[in-house]
């Protein structure tokens, strides 16, 4: 897992990371259509470890107290994640690099190391986002420093070398490597905000690719709107943007030979036949998008949507497949690839293999789809920020992909509609995108003009996705896996498509909108937010019948 690394700005492109594509890509699947649903390092990486949603594991930042190694800990996470479920199944678990934010353990303080790895072997939180002085903490026994080392080049030799004390052991393993390219580099450990500068590049990588722009995509430079309030925190000037892009796609050269270095000894060690290799971003990030400098965090496309591939056996070479899929589904795909069943409170659902991949022959009792296929997500933030443009701005949203558009000439489409809450104000600003005909998001279709000739569509449409938010928002296990059950337990709708049947029009009318009640830097669905009880909402301030009892600063615009 890197972080921070982009997908609609080409910087996995077979250009800038040929050997990602020789490896992985050209080798196994490529999902172009994978989904963060927290859009920042701490709750997404949170959401792989434990294979829960962000409103399940409840790590909502980076910062303290809502995020960071702290609040994981207070929570009891590692109690009941990845490596505690691989461990029976006879795997030997590795882990190195970064691992979470403010991960400030003492070395020596063992009994405070996360749980359930054979080999635990992170950096340290005040090194992390240096890329030459920096330190790991083997089993949080000692430290191993470094200096005037380059980081990702230290990680792979690491990761070499579990490879081969894995294989030795003679049972199977699991190793994730995070190596902390392309996060911007920040000597003191100081995340956003703070003393940071744009990634440093392996001296031989730096100047590789001078000259080269950040792409300029529709939104690039487009502000967002007025009542968001959100801006940029540094210099939008198109030079200083293009020289951070460089910087980033340089320091990925690093990542890009340790790819190299990782396939080949496990093809050396000769279990690469029985490997099975991921490739994944902890978030994406913008650069000039939205008028905004640079950064994360948001629910745009650029923030959320992150590179995958995969390869290993059963897997067919080649394939690129718009399948849209999230974090927490690879944990269940994880442990139904090492021969478990994914336990039924995880909220992913297995990558559906045979369903996406012709000819696709999975591991002997890999769970087949058998329908269960991942149609529509969450996208959620309750941003705590260092950042004061966007600190305390929430938002809710949902993802769906769908055959159901507004467009005759479009034969499928993913729909995102966001509720925003906007400190101070806590006005409710809803945001709608049809991301086939407007991929930069820069035509918002809210509010629904009376003039619009599918202005009817659309206020059926949005009457659906505004409870599919809610399903969404707060489901767990078995309704994140299937929404559509929590709508229509008679089992006859299944689809968006569906249920756009007219037959149901009142039953969608009949809802509480969700709404914003407060905005706040962590998750209270009790206190600060307005939803409806029969589709998981536990707000204080709507009756079981559905009868709000407060007022609500509304802006549909």
């Amino acid at each position: 897992m890197v972080d921070d690394q982009d997908y609609l700005l080409n910087s996995t492109s077979r250009q800038f990371m040929p050997k990602l594509h020789q490896y992985i890509g050209d080798a196994g699947l490529h999902l172009n259509n994978f989904i963060v649903t927290s859009s920042l390092c701490c709750p997404s990486r949170v959401s792989l470890l434990t294979g829960r949603y962000t409103h399940n594991h409840n790590v909502t930042s980076n910062q303290a107290p809502q995020g960071g190694w702290g609040k994981f800990q207070s929570l009891g996470l590692d109690n009941d994640w990845l490596p505690t479920w691989l461990r029976p199944l006879g795997y030997r678990t590795y882990f190195t690099g970064k691992f979470i934010n403010l991960f400030d353990v003492a070395p020596g303080d063992t009994r405070n190391c996360p749980k359930g790895w054979d080999m635990f072997d992170p950096l340290t939180d005040k090194s992390v986002y240096d890329y030459v002085n920096y330190d790991f903490m083997p089993q949080c026994a000692k430290l191993d420093t470094f200096r005037n080392a380059y980081q990702t080049d230290t990680i792979t030799e690491r990761s070499v070398n579990y490879i081969d004390q894995a294989v030795d052991s003679g049972a199977p393993f699991y190793l994730q490597i995070n190596p902390a390219a392309c996060h911007t580099a920040c000597p003191k450990g100081s995340d956003e905000g703070g003393t940071c500068v744009p990634p440093v590049p392996a001296p031989k990588y730096f100047g590789a690719f001078e000259g080269v722009s950040a792409p300029r995509l529709e939104n690039f430079g487009v502000p967002l709107p007025n009542i968001l309030n959100i801006g940029s925190d540094g210099d939008t000037n198109p030079k200083g943007i293009d020289r951070h892009y460089q910087r980033r796609l340089e320091s990925m050269l690093s990542v890009d030979d340790m790819i190299e270095t990782l396939v080949k000894k496990l093809e050396s060690r000769g279990v690469l036949d029985n490997t099975y290799v991921i490739y994944v971003s902890d978030n994406g990030y913008h650069l000039g998008n939205h008028g905004l400098d640079k950064g994360k965090t948001l629910p745009y496309e650029e923030d959320v949507r992150v590179p995958f591939y995969m390869r290993g056996p059963g897997v067919p070479a080649g394939i690129v497949h718009p399948y849209m899929a999230t974090m927490v589904d690879v944990t269940s795909t994880l442990v139904a690839l090492a021969g478990g069943s994914p336990p039924d409170r995880l909220d992913g659902v297995p990558l559906p293999l045979e369903r996406i991949l012709p000819g696709a022959v999975p591991r002997a009792g890999y769970p087949l789809a058998n329908g269960t296929l991942r149609q529509m997500l969450p996208l959620e933030m309750w941003i705590n920020s260092l950042s004061k443009s966007i600190d305390k701005k929430d938002y809710r949203s949902v993802r769906i992909c769908t055959s159901y558009t507004l467009n005759d000439s479009l034969p499928s489409t993913c729909w995102k509609y966001t509720i925003w809450c906007v400190w101070p104000t806590s006005t409710n600003y809803r945001e709608l995108f049809d991301l086939s005909s407007d991929p930069a998001e820069v035509r918002n279709m809210m509010p629904i003009q009376p003039s619009n000739p599918r202005a009817r569509d659309l206020g059926r449409l949005v009457n659906r996705l505004d409870a599919l938010l809610q399903v969404m928002g707060y489901c767990k296990g078995a309704t994140c896996r299937r929404p559509w059950a929590r709508l229509h337990p008679d089992g006859r709708v299944d689809s968006l498509e569906a249920a756009m049947d007219p037959a149901y029009d009142a039953k969608y009318v009949s809802y509480t909108r969700y709404a914003w009640k407060s905005c706040q830097q962590y998750y209270d669905p009790i206190n600060n937010e307005v939803a409806d009880p029969g589709l998981g909402g536990v707000s204080r301030w709507v009756l079981a019948n559905g009868t709000v009892l407060t007022s609500i600063n509304e802006w549909t615009g």
